[in-house]
């Protein structure tokens, strides 16, 4: 995976200040402040915002394909990277049998669904809608692959 620092990191920043920046475009929330901003945050603070968790689960999901490693296995571990911030296990058990069936990507959405409503019951401002949550995968799964 790529890390925090050199060239994949500013990629992987860019990428998330794009995100953020378009989830304020549909919601009709980006004024010039916002903006700027957006435009003016590091890379660690890119990191706080709720796209970057889908950023870093797309990451790894085609890090894990261009390695030959199975879309169930791969989210098994960001779940576990990710259970002490909260889970539910029957419903990642419902997204990883469906990651192991025929519709990988809509498993790749669900997980970032879920995992944005995990982070939304403790960071109410970090909750995404979930039609906002599937544009953002497409738009970095295409992004990423070209990595």
């Amino acid at each position: 995976m790529f890390g925090l620092f050199g060239r994949e990191a500013a990629r992987k920043t860019d990428l998330i200040k794009r995100l953020v920046k378009s989830r304020l475009e549909s919601r009709r929330e980006h004024s010039p402040e916002n903006l700027a901003l957006i435009d003016s945050a590091g890379r660690f603070a890119a990191l706080a915002m709720p796209e970057a968790e889908i950023v870093v689960i797309v990451e790894a999901a085609v890090e894990g394909q261009r390695r030959g490693v199975l879309l169930q296995n791969v989210l098994s571990h960001q779940e576990a990277l990710r259970k002490l911030t909260g889970s539910n296990p029957l419903i990642f058990e419902w997204i990883r049998r469906d990651a192991a069936g025929d519709n990988p990507v809509g498993a790749l959405v669900d997980y970032c669904r879920y995992r944005n409503q995990v982070q939304s019951e403790t960071k109410p401002t970090a909750y995404l809608e979930p039609h906002e949550i599937e544009k953002m995968v497409a738009m970095s799964y295409e992004e990423i692959s070209s990595w």
